[in-house]
């Protein structure tokens, strides 16, 4: 409907329950804000776009910090394609 689609991709570094929970709560809490910031700009260039996904990965990385014991290392990938 926006002319984008978004997707995320998280994968826990090494085995376990803790690099499973990174990946689990990067990939929720990016797709949470990729809705949240995306959905309230009615029009929005790859530009804008480009730059809403480093403030994401900015607060994603922020929540893990937050978590602690409870996580460990993840990797994340955000990607927006645009229709055009």
């Amino acid at each position: 409907e926006k002319g984008y689609r978004c997707f995320v991709v998280a994968d826990g570094c090494s085995w376990g329950e803790r690099p499973k929970n990174a990946a689990h709560l990067a990939a929720r809490f990016a797709m949470m804000l990729l809705e949240q910031r995306l959905e309230k700009r009615s029009e929005c260039t790859t530009q804008k776009i480009a730059k809403n996904m480093l403030k994401i990965l900015t607060q994603v990385q922020n929540e893990l910090v937050l978590k602690g014991d409870m996580v460990s290392e993840t990797t994340i990938t955000l990607a927006c394609i645009a229709d055009t």
